[in-house]
Formats: structure tokens, sequence, C-alpha cells
């Protein structure tokens, strides 16, 4: 009868779900403990044939009076093809756009014209559905990559920033972006789970939940810089070092993490990648931007854990992340980190192939340790493109298609 149908249709879809289970730990571990099968998984992969950093398309849209906070804008004439790389305009323009899909296409990388229909802000400003929608998580006072994405595309696009850091709170109200229609500020952070994190202070006036861990301090003798070369005597000065190497020498002492500046412990508010689309009445994102010292790890690993487990593809199409405090294998050295590579060839199942990294050496160190008694945190640059094809091989499929549009066309999803 119809209650053992019931049951039989319950049945199959708690099978159907064990093996979505099942197939997403399989690929889980072969990403956890396969990568050194190929350790520059981060290489590039796939070519977006017309990729640009936005920093002429913000330019362009300052000028028109529609951006506020451009910068470097006297460089633009330098500017080559963003092939052969883009200022950053001092890291304001580190991330990077695939002009793909449903995006016009940047023409011979000159001042972008709007088509003579397309009238900036025009869809939100008249209440009408955004034909893009773009995630911005951590902005602290550069929001150049998401002003950029509301102001340029005719108005079409719909931009949220996420940031919950005190230094972007005390700034945003001044900032003149809650004017703009196309965008919208949540101070809210990214995480894993959905209520409050503890943050502390980390570099560039920023916040993470990156924690200082008990380590011991010790007076060292070192070379005073600018001494000792050239013929000049050398002169030697007593530095603070972190260093285990020296706990067996007189000067050291054990030094506990320091409370954050903030008079305080500080919770910041923090939600998961699911509960903010749904929060928000989306149900997918054209680009995702990722630069959030270091919640990235917890929060993709949250949203590939929850749409893999209900047969859902990652809801986005474009990904452009910055990687902090991974490691270098010592046995291959720059661009092989198993971190990185771990994430990769999570993306890599999901359809994502790497079209641009901004460093193909490893990324770059830091200038001093995020925290004291760790050592010097790396940082990488990767952007991502859902190529349609999800690659389980090992080592990766290495895949040359290139995205590219008519000039000035917007062309819809099918």
């Amino acid at each position: 009868g119809g209650g053992e149908l019931g049951r039989v249709a319950a049945l199959e879809a708690r099978v159907a779900s064990l093996e979505r289970d099942l197939r997403h730990a399989g690929d889980l571990l072969r990403a956890h403990t396969g990568w050194a099968l190929d350790p520059f998984a981060s290489a590039v992969t796939a070519r977006c044939a017309n990729h640009s950093t936005l920093h002429k398309e913000h330019c362009w849209a300052q000028g028109q009076g529609l951006a506020r906070h451009a910068q470097m804008c006297e460089y633009i004439p330098f500017i080559g093809p963003p092939a052969f790389g883009n200022y950053t305009g001092g890291g304001a323009y580190d991330h990077h756009m695939c002009f793909e899909g449903k995006f016009w296409r940047h023409g011979a990388y000159d001042q972008p014209r709007l088509p003579p229909s397309a009238q900036a802000h025009g869809r939100v400003a008249r209440g009408l559905k955004a034909e893009c929608v773009v995630y911005d998580f951590g902005i602290r006072q550069q929001p150049q990559f998401g002003e950029a994405m509301a102001a340029t595309f005719g108005g079409r696009c719909e931009v949220h920033a996420f940031d919950p850091s005190p230094v972007t709170l005390k700034w945003i109200d001044e900032s003149g972006l809650k004017d703009n229609p196309n965008y919208h500020f949540h101070a809210v952070g990214a995480s894993g789970w959905d209520g409050s994190m503890e943050v502390q202070a980390y570099n560039w006036e920023q916040v993470s939940l990156v924690r200082a861990p008990i380590h011991f301090e010790c007076d060292v003798l070192g070379l005073e810089a600018g001494t000792g070369v050239d013929g000049s005597p050398p002169r030697f000065v007593t530095r603070k070092a972190s260093n285990l190497a020296f706990l067996d020498k007189k000067g050291c002492k054990m030094e506990f993490p320091k409370k954050p500046p903030f008079g305080k412990e500080l919770m910041v508010p923090v939600k998961t990648l699911p509960t903010i689309m749904a929060e928000l009445g989306h149900s997918f994102i054209d680009v995702l931007k990722l630069d959030v010292e270091g919640s990235e790890y917890l929060f993709l690993a949250h949203a590939l854990d929850h749409y893999r487990a209900r047969g859902e593809r990652l809801p986005f199409d474009q990904l452009t992340i910055e990687l902090h405090h991974f490691t270098l294998d010592p046995r291959y050295g720059d661009g092989a980190s198993p971190e990185v590579s771990e994430l990769v060839r999570m993306l890599q199942l999901e359809g994502f192939e790497c079209y641009f990294n901004g460093k193909k050496d490893g990324g770059w160190p830091g200038a001093e340790p995020a925290k004291p008694g760790m050592g010097y945190a790396r940082y990488m640059l990767l952007n991502f493109v859902r190529t349609g094809r999800a690659s389980r091989g090992r080592p990766a499929q290495r895949l040359e298609r290139d995205f590219v549009v008519n000039d000035w066309e917007w062309v819809h999803r099918p």
C-alpha cells in the first residue's frame, strides 16, 4: 500500500544520501593524502582569455561619477593586458575577474564603454532584479573590487560586502558606499558556523581568528642593519627573537599571548555561506571574493560539506581568493603546499580550474610573522572559474579553455 511505498521511498533517499556522504568522504581523503602525486596543484590549468583586476574599469567608473574609491588611476595608460600583469594599486586591485559567460569582454584593454542602452545603476535603482550577484568578503578600507563591480556592467550587478572588523565599521559610514544602490554592506564575517567568533588583532589593522601561541622570546645579539658592509665597522645590537633553539640559554622567557588591543576579547558575528544566501534570498552567486585572513578554509570546507551532502554543486561560478598561513613542502619548495593542493583538488572536483595564480612561486612571505612565536606567514592569490568539467583524475587534467564572448555583449545564462 501507500505506507509501504513511502517507506521504500524514504529508504531509497537515505541510501542516496549515504552514497553522497561516502563519495564526499572518499574525495576528501584522496585530496588530503594524494596531493603529493601532483604537488604543484595550484598551477594554472585553464585559460581565461580576458580577465582583469578591474583597475581600469574602476577608474573609468570614477571618472563618470559612479565610484569614489578608485586608486592609482594615473597609472592606467601604462597598464598592459592582464595576461602580462596589472598594476595592483598598492594591494587595492589584487583580485581578478574573468569576463566569461554573462560578463562583457574587456575589448582592447582600453577604458571600457557602456552601450547606449545601458544606464549605470539602472536595474537596481529602478527596483528590478539584478542580473549579477557578487559577494565580497573582507574589505577593510579597500572596497575597490566590490565598488568596481557595482559601478560597471550597466548597473546590473548587486554587490554584497561583508566585514565585521572594527576598522571597517568605523570607516564604512563615512565611505559613501551606502549611497550606491547596488552596494550593500553587512557587518558579518565568514566562518564554518553561524554565531560568533573570537578574533585577535592581525596585520594591516585587521582582525583574524589566528591566535598567537605561547612561545619563548630571547635576547640575542645581532648585526645592526647597514653596518659591517662596504668596509664599515660592524655594530651589534640586542634583539628579541622567538626561537626554541635558545631555550637553554640565558635571556629567554616564556611569553603568553596578549589580549587584542580592544580592551577586552573581541567577539564578532559570523555566518556560513548557505545561511547568508538564504537570508538574502539568493540561490546563485556569479562571483565570490574571499580575503578573510585565515577564515577561508573553514568557510569553504563548510560550503563543500553542505552542498555536496545534498547532491548540489557550489552555488557560484567564479572564485577569487587570498590564502593565508599555508606551508611549503621542503621536498619540492616553491609552489608546493599540501594545504593549498588539498583545497584546489576539492574545487577541481566541483568543476573549477585555476585561470590565474598571482605568484606561481608559491605565494609570498609576510614582512613579519603574523603572530609572535609563529613563522613568517605566506599568502597566495588564486582565481578560479567553473569550466563545467569535474577533474577526478590524478594528476589534475590540464585544460586549455578559452572564455571569450563578443565585445560589449551581455550573454544571458541559459
